[in-house]
């Protein structure tokens, strides 16, 4: 619910633009900006306009950091617009990976062989950099779907680096625990190259974070149970 809601507000269509900033966020994150265990703290916490973070363990762009900010704005006079909305880098929707927009990536290339064989090679180059930024979306949408399960694994990892970040430590060793189960058969099942590569390395990271969680909750119950029994001491 938008601040100006909760606040009792006058209030119009712009309401929509920070429930899609706070779907965006659980995306990103896995949890709502203004988590809280009751309706009643949370209607406080956005009353009270509390500063919205991202947290410190993750890694998004600069633009899509700028979306998630402006969409999240509590005052709707300094929220981004529709029309901004629809425009913005982060999205660029003008790229979008449609059938229309890869028949344009085709023609342009196709300009762009014409342009290499009058010899302008300037114009050559800024035509086939066009047309990459409509082949671009479209490859990433077809290596996503090929590889579904990887998507997903990688997702979990960077909810459960996240939860580590924030001392949730058994959430986080749970959540390693699931995306390794997934990433390590699909390592054995993907062809050498770069992006095995880039598989194995984060697989490493996330072995050793994995381990390094079981060490912080093995200490932790340590603690509690030495807690518990100084308390019991004392009451003797």
């Amino acid at each position: 619910m938008a601040p100006e809601m909760l606040l009792k507000h006058k209030y119009d269509a712009r309401v929509d633009l920070w429930s899609v900033g706070v779907i965006m966020y659980e995306c990103l994150f896995g949890k709502a900006p203004y988590s809280s265990s009751s309706f009643q703290e949370l209607a406080e916490k956005i009353k009270d306009s509390q500063p919205i973070e991202i947290p410190k363990a993750a890694h998004v762009s600069t633009t899509c950091k700028d979306l998630l900010m402006a969409l999240l704005k509590h005052n709707p006079a300094y929220r981004i617009t529709y029309n901004e909305f629809f425009v913005h880098e982060f999205l660029d929707l003008e790229h979008a990976p449609t059938k229309e927009n890869y028949d344009k990536a085709v023609a342009l290339v196709h300009k762009a062989v014409e342009m290499d064989a009058e010899k302008n090679a300037k114009e050559a180059f800024y035509l086939y950099c066009e047309a990459l930024r409509y082949f671009i979306p479209i490859l990433t949408r077809i290596l996503s779907k090929s590889t579904t399960g990887m998507t997903d694994a990688l997702e979990i990892g960077e909810a459960a680096e996240q939860y580590l970040a924030e001392g949730s430590y058994a959430l986080a060793l749970e959540k390693f625990q699931s995306c390794l189960g997934v990433l390590v058969p699909l390592l054995g099942k993907e062809p050498l190259g770069r992006r095995r590569d880039l598989l194995y390395k984060q697989i490493q990271i996330w072995m050793k974070e994995a381990e390094s969680t079981k060490g912080l909750l093995a200490t932790k119950d340590i603690d509690s149970s030495q807690r518990t029994s100084d308390e019991q001491c004392i009451l003797q």
